[in-house]
């Protein structure tokens, strides 16, 4: 029964209380007094039940009666019982805490990613959070963070060791001997060379007759003059060149061990060449004073993040980088149930102290919106949810007061 039909019945019990009480006057005498009885008593049960509930939220009658008006003169009373009711009571900080304990928050939110992780909409809106978060990014106090990084990364490197390693790591990849190959092969395109052959012949005819003796070792190098020119010492020479080279591209040949330990050994000992120590000493104090300075890294900032949101906003990234990356970390909780475990506690103590620390914002919260309401919208809210059993307190006074009417009327005429 709504809240309308309730006042209604509520007034229909009154005005038939009163009415039955009027119609049953004349009859005082008569064997109707037994109804006038009950009617009268009704009538007085349903005022005095109207004047009640009416007094609690207004003046009967506007009249300023005392102790009427009950609920706007008490207000603040109220107002603060409600709010000491819903901290101490309703929402005490033992029950929220108790309440957050029986909720597997990681739990909801692993099941939430296993749903979603498989979706387009929600990889890109991972990617899309990602990519905002790299473009929001001051580049300048990037780049700033990245001179430093790398100034401290110079200032704390140990050029021995990094050219020792260096020099370790060319030796055991056989990049010494990959590179005595590539020498070769060049060296032998050259030696093949007619052009080679020339300049050899050439160069050869010439030193020989620099070459300043006397007597019998004069009279040989005038035989030598005449039997060989310049083509011929040429070939010689590039023939000797070529077959030098072949021999030396023979994995297994001992001149080739030879010039392979001949490198190896030069190369060991310029890690611990003072020169060469000093020199990358002051290249390095060098990078580290001008790349501070330079803004050659600032635009390498810049450049990057841009490359990078870029490549966060594509699609390579979402299902190359993203997918997997969430999929692994899945299965790697599933298989640890720990992490989750860890977690879990971790979320439970964050809003746990959250709840205490603010915890005295929900009496604030409930008392202000209290303090919204003036005293004729609280009425209406007040009498909106509880106004119809109020209503009913006025049918049952009416009712009751008639039938205890009848009651003590019918045993006042039985002992009169």
């Amino acid at each position: 029964m709504t809240k309308k039909k309730s006042n209604r019945m509520a007034e229909i019990s009154l005005g038939v209380m009163g009415a039955g009480f009027v119609a049953t006057l004349p009859f005082s005498g008569t064997g109707l007094a037994l109804l006038q009885g009950g009617f009268e008593a009704g009538l007085v049960g349903g005022l005095a039940d109207w004047f009640a509930v009416t007094a609690l939220f207004r003046h009967p009658l506007r009249i300023p009666i005392p102790h009427t008006a009950l609920l706007p003169k008490n207000r603040d009373k109220m107002t603060k019982a409600i709010t000491t009711m819903v901290e101490t009571e309703l929402l005490n900080q033992e029950s929220i805490r108790s309440k957050i304990k029986q909720i597997r928050i990681t739990d909801i939110v692993l099941q939430k990613l296993r749903e979603s992780v498989s979706t387009e909409p929600f990889q890109k809106g991972i990617a899309g959070v990602l990519e905002t978060a790299v473009r929001s990014l001051p580049a300048d106090t990037v780049a700033e963070y990245a001179k430093r990084l790398l100034a401290r990364f110079l200032d704390h490197l140990d050029e021995e060791e990094l050219l020792n390693k260096l020099i370790k790591g060319i030796i055991s990849n056989d990049y010494d001997e990959k590179a005595l190959d590539f020498g070769l092969e060049r060296a032998k395109q050259w030696a093949e060379l007619d052009s080679t052959r020339e300049f050899l012949g050439s160069m050869a005819m010439q030193r020989v007759s620099e070459i300043e003796v006397n007597g019998l070792m004069k009279f040989a190098m005038g035989a030598f003059m005449g039997y060989f020119n310049e083509e011929k010492l040429g070939a010689v020479l590039q023939t000797f060149i070529l077959d030098k080279i072949t021999e030396l591209q023979v994995s297994d040949h001992q001149d080739r061990y030879k010039l392979l330990f001949f490198f190896q050994k030069e190369l060991l000992s310029l890690a611990k060449s003072p020169s060469l120590l000093s020199e990358l000493s002051r290249l390095k104090n060098v990078v580290i004073e001008k790349g501070t300075e330079s803004g050659r890294i600032n635009t390498m900032t810049e450049r990057g993040l841009e490359y990078l949101a870029s490549y966060i906003g594509s699609d390579e990234f979402r299902t190359g980088l993203l997918v997997p990356f969430l999929e692994k970390m899945m299965a790697e909780i599933d298989r640890r149930p720990e992490l989750a475990n860890r977690a879990e506690d971790w979320i439970q103590e964050q809003i746990v102290n959250l709840m205490e620390k603010h915890y005295s914002k929900i009496g604030d919260l409930v008392q202000e919106n209290l303090n919204k309401l003036d005293n004729d919208s609280l009425i209406a809210f007040i009498e909106d949810k509880v106004g119809h059993d109020l209503q009913w307190i006025r049918v049952n006074g009416a009712v009751c007061g008639f039938v205890v009417g009848l009651i003590l009327t019918g045993t006042k005429l039985l002992l009169g």
